[in-house]
């Protein structure tokens, strides 16, 4: 708590993969907290979608409210989206947390719904800011007819001139080690981001050894000015 005491951080925010389609919306909520926790009255909240390839970049200031539900398509007014949402908060006054309690619900058209917390985010100006090595896992592994696992890597603020190394080891629930194996990706501008595949990385011959099998996944990269924590999980393929 003494360490935790010293912290000093104007700017909160998280980052959440972004996939907006004629099946889905993503709606963001969280609470005035910082009101009723800290007596902080003049943050400013903005959010900013910013494609898979960097090319894209739209920005909104956000009117806090008591409960706030920010529909992503109805407020940016788009049907077809795919990279990140950057969720920012910002304040004169001494926020100490640089993490958000926002929450990203995924809601498909057929009436599913998957949320996340805040996870990954892009590091403060006062925050170090080296060439940080991160590893995701802790998540169940379903590999059938009916879901394949997946994850979203994004990069920092600087951009890269080589392509980005990600390694994955997968382990059965015994943490044996089934194989591991790694792959360079085209993730060079700031920014860029991608919702990865388990057959992005495995052959047909290493896929049928999942199939069905109980298995998690670590996932290995580094990537500078920013906390590494990945949003990742089972995709649905029939209800997308």
């Amino acid at each position: 708590f003494e360490s935790r005491n010293q912290w000093v951080n104007n700017r909160a925010s998280a980052v959440f993969p972004c996939y907006l389609n004629k099946n889905n919306e993503q709606v963001l909520s969280f609470q005035n907290y910082w009101l009723w926790k800290a007596n902080i009255a003049d943050t400013e909240i903005y959010i900013t979608l910013i494609n898979s390839k960097s090319s894209t970049k739209i920005r909104k200031k956000i009117n806090l409210t008591t409960h706030n539900e920010i529909f992503i398509k109805k407020i940016f007014k788009i049907t077809d989206f795919q990279g990140l949402i950057n969720f920012e908060v910002f304040s004169k006054k001494n926020l100490r947390f640089a993490f958000p309690a926002v929450y990203c619900f995924y809601l498909n058209k057929t009436g599913l719904i998957s949320c996340v917390h805040s996870s990954g985010r892009i590091l403060n100006k006062n925050e170090k800011s080296d060439n940080f090595k991160f590893n995701e896992t802790n998540f169940l592994c379903k590999l059938n007819k009916d879901f394949e696992p997946f994850f979203h890597i994004f990069k920092g603020p600087e951009a890269n001139k080589n392509k980005k190394l990600i390694e994955l080891e997968v382990k059965d629930k015994n943490n044996k080690k089934i194989l591991k194996t790694k792959k360079y990706v085209d993730l060079k501008k700031p920014y860029a981001s991608k919702i990865f595949f388990l057959k992005d990385f495995l052959n047909e011959k290493n896929l049928k050894k999942l199939l069905n099998k109980e298995f998690f996944i670590i996932i290995k990269y580094s990537e500078k000015k920013i906390y590494g924590r990945l949003v990742a999980g089972n995709y649905d393929k029939k209800n997308d």
